[in-house]
């Protein structure tokens, strides 16, 4: 494509545009053919994707096979996705010396499971992008595009060197915390269970500080997805950079500590950042029954494996808790791509049009009615049209706006770490 071999972040839209004629294609959103080949013309990334703990080490788990994940690369090459964000995700638990332990263990070996998928067996499918520009010479070359991002910073302890290493091993964003406060920060959602008070919120910490920092120094995107409110305010005034949300929900629409308030996403969008929409019903309408239904479940699934409580590392994937949110899913119905973009158009709203993205959320719970995996994809972009977006918009929202974010920070990177 011109606009690929031509391509500065800032001017990713007006390749798109010169593709395609001006007159926004909703007037003919009955035309699947032309709105599949727009869709298919788009640079589209999802900015999150959570992978299993077994990720490559069997075929249930390997993105190169057809597989039961909502994301492998067949779906990404028939819903037209050319690249993710695969997660390094580990849960928050016990903040002693055993806990960062086997959480830096957990992290590695998500590390390592995501080389062998690059590096040794599908290097001809799918290549790591370590910048922006990397982006696009990996989609001119036609391969589908890996970018690496952790969720929760528990896994680096207090050791600076840590966070290092996850950014070699070609991590881009990493957020501070997830459920349960950590010594980073404060989380949207504490836990009881590990001892945190609710009532409080203490945001950014002496070490969070140190962290946040460092992630300016090296370039690397501060993600606060999963952040208190507080933690976020300290963020934005602290950070050089920009900042990003790569998974998080308007708190206007629906109100859930884990969204984002007015206020916050219009500073973060004040501050050159990007706020990445996501896929997830629970952060898009409210159901009570749903979420008691997934409770029952979760103590049905853990007492068939005479287990005290039920763990998404050992009951995600069995036969009976997969089997429940199926029929959990009939019978309370996932939230649709409309009440999705509805959520895009409120970010849009709020903090404009050259700061908002998209994001799944796909295989850590992520799922719509209409976009129940990658293969769907296209689903998004036709109810953009159908709304009125432009061609040039819809770039940015499937990429432009990240890529565009991503370049400014990058460029924060102290020139002696090159």
């Amino acid at each position: 494509m011109y606009f690929l071999k031509n391509f500065k972040i800032n001017f990713l839209v007006i390749g798109v545009t010169a593709l395609l004629t001006t007159t926004t294609l909703a007037r003919n959103s009955d035309d699947d053919k032309t709105i599949h080949r727009f869709h298919q013309s788009l640079l589209t990334i999802d900015s999150h994707v959570d992978i299993s703990r077994e990720y490559m080490l069997s075929d249930d788990f390997d993105p190169g096979l057809k597989t039961h994940m909502k994301v492998d690369f067949d779906k990404m090459k028939r819903g037209g996705i050319d690249g993710v964000f695969f997660i390094v995700y580990v849960a928050q638990k016990k903040r002693d010396a055993a806990g960062y332990h086997a959480a830096y263990l957990a992290a590695m070996k998500k590390f390592t499971a995501l080389h062998k998928m690059l590096d040794e067996d599908y290097p001809q499918q799918i290549k790591l992008a370590y910048s922006p520009e990397d982006v696009l010479k990996i989609h001119e070359q036609g391969k589908l595009i890996a970018m690496i991002g952790v969720e929760n910073g528990y896994p680096i302890d207090h050791n600076l060197e840590i966070l290092d290493q996850f950014y070699h091993l070609g991590a881009r964003y990493m957020g501070l915390t997830h459920s349960g406060n950590n010594d980073i920060c404060d989380s949207s959602s504490p836990s009881s269970k590990l001892g945190d008070n609710k009532n409080e919120d203490k945001g950014l910490s002496q070490f969070g500080r140190s962290v946040v920092k460092r992630m300016n120094d090296l370039g690397m995107m501060i993600d606060v997805s999963h952040a208190s409110d507080q933690c976020v305010k300290d963020v934005l005034t602290l950070s050089r950079a920009p900042i990003i949300a790569s998974h998080s929900g308007t708190r206007a629409l629906m109100n859930h500590p884990r969204n984002l308030p007015d206020e916050l996403l219009k500073q973060i969008a004040d501050k050159g950042g990007v706020i990445q929409i996501v896929g997830y019903t629970g952060f898009i309408k409210a159901d009570p029954a749903r979420d008691k239904a997934f409770e029952e479940l979760e103590a049905k699934v853990a007492s068939h494996y005479h287990a005290r409580e039920f763990s998404y590392k050992l009951h995600e994937n069995t036969p009976e808790y997969i089997a429940g949110t199926n029929q959990i899913n009939k019978d309370y119905p996932l939230a649709t791509v409309q009440q999705y973009v509805d959520q895009i158009d409120h970010a849009v709203k709020i903090a404009g049009i050259d700061h908002v993205g998209i994001s799944s959320d796909f295989d850590g719970g992520g799922e719509l009615r209409g976009w129940e995996d990658a293969s769907q994809s296209e689903n998004i972009t036709r109810e953009l049209l159908r709304r009125g977006y432009s061609k040039t918009d819809i770039q940015k929202i499937w990429s432009g706006n990240l890529l565009t974010t991503w370049k400014k920070i990058a460029s924060y990177r102290l020139k002696s770490l090159k």
